[in-house]
């Protein structure tokens, strides 16, 4: 998050040509902090991994047969995981905050990076219509965002104390998640 003087000097100089926005964010001012406040903890991970991505690359300008090596693919690979999945470490987080399963965060944010998924859009891609019950699905793929992970989870705790009231409880471990 930014410090109270640089959203000062960010709503001063960016922001004050145009009145209007002052009045929008001030509205989602409260929205916006309430969904970012869970991602601070992992930020340290993709903080170190993007430092050795960028070793990675320095190390390939002054070495470039290093790039053919099993220890850069290795190490190229590990410094992607926790881009790719990004997802799953704001579901770990965002369902601490929201108060809700964690698990089942994890599982439904995990669908979003799955493979399967992937091929799924690729097919869309190349002009493939598919239907999810009555709606066409898109070709995004969410490895790698923050926000449809955050919403997501935002909703998933809405309909699991909306649940949890109103199951019994003996059925809640089973069905929450299957709902």
């Amino acid at each position: 998050m930014l410090s109270a003087h640089m959203q000062k000097m960010f709503m001063k100089n960016c922001l004050g040509f145009y009145p209007w926005t002052k009045i929008l964010l001030r509205l989602n001012r409260e929205l916006l902090q309430e969904l970012l406040q869970p991602c601070p903890p992992f930020v340290y991970i993709l903080a170190a991994a993007g430092l050795l991505q960028g070793a990675l690359i320095i190390l390939n300008q002054f070495a470039p047969s290093f790039s053919q090596s099993g220890t850069y693919e290795v190490l190229n690979f590990i410094s992607w995981t926790p881009f790719t999945f990004l997802p799953v470490i704001i579901a770990v987080t965002a369902a601490k905050h929201f108060k809700c399963n964690t698990y089942i965060a994890m599982w439904c944010c995990l669908a979003l990076v799955n493979s399967d998924w992937g091929s799924i859009a690729a097919r869309i891609a190349d002009g493939e219509q598919i239907k999810f019950l009555l709606f066409s699905m898109a070709r995004t793929t969410y490895t790698s965002t923050v926000l449809p992970p955050l919403f997501l989870v935002l909703l998933l705790s809405y309909l699991e104390h909306f649940l949890d009231d109103r199951l019994p409880d003996v059925f809640k471990a089973l069905l929450t998640p299957l709902i």
